[in-house]
Order: C-alpha cells, then sequence, then structure tokens
C-alpha cells in the first residue's frame, strides 16, 4: 500500500469528518443508524439497544441485565466470562 497512500488517507480522513470519539457514552451517528437497522429487523417490541466499548462491559451488562430482569441479584457460577479485566467481570467467572 505505501507510505502515505492517498486512498488510505482519504478514508481515514472520511472517518474522522463522521466519527471523532469513539466512546459509547457519547451516540454517534453510525451507533445510531445500526440501532435504528437492529430495531427495523428484530420482532416487533425489541426497539432498544445497548452497545458498549469492550467484552468486559458487555459481560458485565448482560449479568446485570439478567438480574433486573428476573430479580435475583446473586451471581451464578454458571456464567462464563470470556473477557474478565476488571473485578465485576472476575467474580463471574465459572
Amino acid at each position: 500500500m505505501g507510505h502515505a497512500n492517498e486512498r488510505i488517507n482519504t478514508a481515514i480522513k472520511g472517518q474522522l469528518d463522521k466519527i471523532t470519539h469513539t466512546s459509547t457514552l457519547y451516540p454517534t451517528l453510525p451507533i445510531v443508524a445500526l440501532a435504528e437497522k437492529l430495531a427495523s429487523i428484530t420482532p416487533p417490541g425489541l426497539t432498544k439497544s445497548f452497545f458498549t466499548a469492550s467484552g468486559t462491559e458487555a459481560d458485565e451488562t448482560a449479568v446485570m441485565l439478567a438480574q433486573v430482569h428476573t430479580g435475583v441479584r446473586r451471581s451464578s457460577r454458571s456464567v462464563t466470562v470470556l473477557r474478565a479485566l476488571d473485578a465485576g467481570a472476575i467474580s463471574y467467572r465459572a
């Protein structure tokens, strides 16, 4: 591809015009577009999406939502966490 490839540099600059911050704390147009697409192809009633920046956040959010939905507040040793980088996720390891 070479050093300072014009096609690659143009694509990078184009992305910077669309996404200057990639945290999930602030929604970006691509995240909103993906959420709208997911809502349009999922069964009725499934209209909300939650995006995370890492596998650990995804794991912890899944466990938290399961606890809220079921009302069960204890951790389960049957939950396997694929990526465990902090204490919350590590506590769910089987």
